[in-house]
């Protein structure tokens, strides 16, 4: 009869069993030691390993937030350093302009001044136009209002704008005069914009215009637009070696208590019309406007269809449109400085005002 037997080691098995257990503890400790960390799978901590990968989202969007931060103080030193370098230009610019008041001085030694005033002049656009970061200009008047992400979570940004640097830009001496209609339509006369006999609100007065080569006295008409007042000014530029270039700009905007929408209809004039008044071709815009607040304002898409509607006339008038900043209105410009003539809008449900 043969019989079965199994033969074990009770205290053997509990030695292994120890062994396992320790290997396996040793294991994870060496782990830990390696990387670093208390918490390296679910197994050693499931509550922990939750909370780690909030704190770990959070750390790596922080440190992200910190290169993100020395990539705009980066972005600030390169527009530092240019402005620096054309503040040297400007101070420059100003000793030449100083030397050349003296009367000391002949038209030819003016005129060389001035010649270095044009290189330094050019110099300065140059700056201007060429210092950039990862691709984006500076100091041409486009970096404008740029979001810096430097917090870890949304909207934690701040905004950087820069200023046009360009030497047309600075030192730019503007002549502004503005009426403003009530809140009864587009057709109020103001600045730049005609709805009666006076084309604007210009009166007859005189420039004095003091230059590198002399001076000269401008007289200006009642009604005289930009372009003319310009066109005499460099009249006299062989005088005074000042030259100068008009531009008519007019803001289009929905007047408070508006109602919710309606037609806007209104005949543009810009460079269609001559300096006596005479009419080449008509205009005759009229738009679907609808309206998304009680104050009567225009969505961003109806008031950018109004602006594309303007602009398909822009080889007839010379008159482009685009919207403001708030996008609650128009801004038009004329950039050869004829007036703008707007007249019309009776038809209308939408109260505007004009402002020149």
């Amino acid at each position: 009869m043969s019989m079965l037997t199994i033969n074990h080691n009770q205290m053997s098995l509990n030695a292994q069993r120890q062994l396992s257990k320790s290997g396996n503890l040793q294991r994870t400790t060496m782990e830990r030691l390696s990387s670093g960390l208390r918490i390296n799978s679910a197994k050693d901590d499931v509550a922990g390993v939750a909370i780690a990968d909030r704190m770990t989202s959070q750390i790596r969007g922080l440190n992200q937030a910190v290169r993100n931060a020395n990539d705009g103080i980066s972005l600030a030193q390169t527009a530092e350093g240019a402005l620096q370098e054309s503040t040297s230009i400007l101070q420059r610019m100003r000793e030449l302009a100083v030397q050349s008041a003296n009367d000391t001085n002949a038209g030819t030694d003016r005129a060389s001044l001035q010649k270095e005033i044009g290189q330094l002049q050019q110099e300065l656009n140059r700056i201007a136009n060429t210092t950039a970061f990862n691709g984006k200009n500076l100091l041409d008047g486009t970096f404008s209002a740029q979001k810096f992400q430097v917090g870890s979570n949304a909207n934690q940004t701040i905004s950087i704008s820069a200023g046009n640097a360009q030497s047309t830009a600075m030192g730019a001496h503007t002549v502004q005069a503005v009426t403003t209609s009530a809140s009864g339509g587009i057709s109020a006369a103001v600045t730049g914009t005609v709805a009666s006999a006076t084309n604007n609100a210009t009166t007859s007065g005189t420039l004095k215009i003091a230059g590198a080569l002399g001076t000269a006295d401008v007289t200006v008409q009642t009604g005289d637009s930009a372009r003319e007042i310009a066109a005499n000014v460099n009249n006299k530029t062989a005088q005074t070696g000042v030259t100068a270039r008009a531009s008519t700009q007019l803001q289009l905007t929905a007047s408070g208590g508006g109602a919710s929408g309606g037609t806007v209809s209104f005949t543009l004039r810009g460079q269609n019309t001559d300096d006596s008044g005479t009419i080449s071709q008509d205009v005759k815009i009229s738009y679907n406007l609808t309206a998304s607040g009680a104050d009567g304002s225009g969505d961003d898409a109806a008031l950018a269809g109004l602006a594309a509607t303007i602009n398909s006339y822009t080889g007839t008038t010379g008159v482009t449109a685009k919207l403001n900043e708030a996008k609650t209105g128009l801004i038009l410009e004329q950039a050869n400085g004829y007036d703008i003539q707007l007249t019309g809008n009776t038809d209308s449900t939408l109260g505007f005002v004009t402002q020149g």
